[in-house]
């Protein structure tokens, strides 16, 4: 093992172990603490103790899906652009990535501010509307990334609606069990 490998892992357990302080301090306090600020009593903070705890068990669970979704749209951004471009695609993404947090913060701020008073949740139906479009180009990338793989499916037979059997085989061999009863002998001629 490498010296800075263990130090590494050192760092990381000491920083472990003080979260793990910090946290159970906080829940040493934070009965005292619910019932001076909000004045619940015991089954109140019991309530409040097991949906914390169930939603700590669940959230990481949904939260796989947040972070699979920057992956996926590079993914599927990278393969609609040549690939001469794909630094170009990768730079813009990282571009947004980065500023996207400096315009939206201060937009939602803005947005809670003001309508704190009157619709304290409207910054949920802004991100909504910011949202839905992003959906809606999601959506039409996979009607088109479908459409284009079915295109550029080779096509495997033709078929004949005369014979009702496909065109690039033969007619079936006279008495073929799959054959109705009158057909077998007209394609008897043809076989002779």
């Amino acid at each position: 093992m490498r010296p800075l490998r263990r130090y590494r892992r050192q760092r990381t357990l000491r920083r472990s172990a003080i979260r793990q302080k910090v946290r159970a301090s906080e829940m040493a306090v934070m009965y005292l603490f619910t019932r001076y600020r909000f004045n619940w009593d015991e089954v109140d903070f019991s309530v409040f103790s097991t949906y914390s705890m169930v939603t700590g068990l669940v959230a990481p669970l949904v939260e796989l899906l947040n972070g699979t979704s920057f992956i996926a749209m590079r993914s599927i951004a990278t393969k609609l652009v040549p690939a001469d471009e794909l630094g170009k695609v990768n730079s813009l993404f990282g571009v947004c990535e980065a500023l996207m947090p400096l315009a939206y913060g201060p937009m939602y701020s803005l947005v809670y501010a003001s309508t704190m008073d009157t619709v304290p949740g409207t910054f949920f139906l802004l991100g909504g509307a910011l949202t839905a479009p992003a959906v809606l180009i999601f959506m039409q990338m996979d009607v088109h990334s479908a459409q284009e793989a079915r295109e550029k499916q080779p096509t495997r037979y033709k078929w004949n609606k005369e014979r009702g059997q496909r065109a690039d085989r033969h007619p079936s061999p006279p008495g073929h069990p799959n054959k109705r009863s009158g057909e077998w002998k007209a394609e008897a001629d043809e076989w002779l």
